[in-house]
């Protein structure tokens, strides 16, 4: 359908929406080269759209899907340079959080921390949760303990609507509070866990932990 209205409507911001739409729909089921097709084809053809970090986004993360994280990091990197970013811009920090899982495996934690900040310092939202998951998992991973434990704290607590990263996030504080010695602490977040969450896969693991602290 969409393709119909780009013939009929190619010059009108009805074919710019169907253009972008259509490769957002590709992305979402993995056509990889498809979608990064009509992004550029979108990027070539709207370059004066507000929706262009979308589009450069898009192409990022269809070079992501297709294991290119070298393209993947450059796209990522055109949307945070880009002379049209705002401080409120959803697609700057997705490429935040995106660079972010990059690098971190490749050993630059350090960084990788500094980009997620940037998204937590701005945003109450479902970005925010998953930065500040991240960062948990980077700052145990670097053996910051206490680091971890402010930020794990702080997604369950401030942020634990969003049941998609404050959920791991009791999990990976469980975790955390076992590496501290503090099992009561554990106890208590594996029991809360277990009461709370529909998630199967989280609730077994959180049971086998709990399970093993009462051995």
């Amino acid at each position: 359908l969409y393709l119909q209205v780009l013939e009929g409507y190619r010059s009108s911001p009805i074919a710019e929406d169907a253009l972008i739409e259509g490769a957002g729909l590709k992305l979402g089921t993995g056509r990889w080269s498809a979608a990064e097709d009509d992004y550029r084809k979108f990027v070539e053809g709207y370059s004066e759209s507000d929706r262009m970090n979308e589009a450069r986004y898009g192409i990022a993360r269809a070079r992501l899907g297709m294991k290119d994280t070298t393209g993947a990091l450059t796209g990522f990197q055109l949307v945070l340079d880009s002379g049209k970013v705002t401080d409120e811009d959803l697609f700057v920090d997705r490429s935040r959080i995106e660079t972010a899982r990059i690098i971190a495996g490749r050993g630059e934690r350090g960084r990788a921390l500094e980009l997620l900040a940037a998204v937590v310092a701005r945003r109450r939202d479902d970005l925010a949760a998953e930065a500040l998951l991240l960062r948990g998992r980077y700052f145990v991973e670097e053996r910051d303990l206490s680091g971890a434990l402010g930020e794990l704290r702080r997604l369950t607590t401030e942020f634990n609507t969003f049941l998609d990263f404050a959920e791991p996030g009791m999990l990976k504080l469980g975790e955390l509070y076992e590496l501290l010695t503090n099992y009561e602490s554990a106890r208590e977040t594996y029991k809360r866990l277990i009461a709370q969450t529909e998630n199967a896969a989280i609730r077994t693991q959180a049971e086998l932990r709990l399970k093993k602290l009462k051995q």
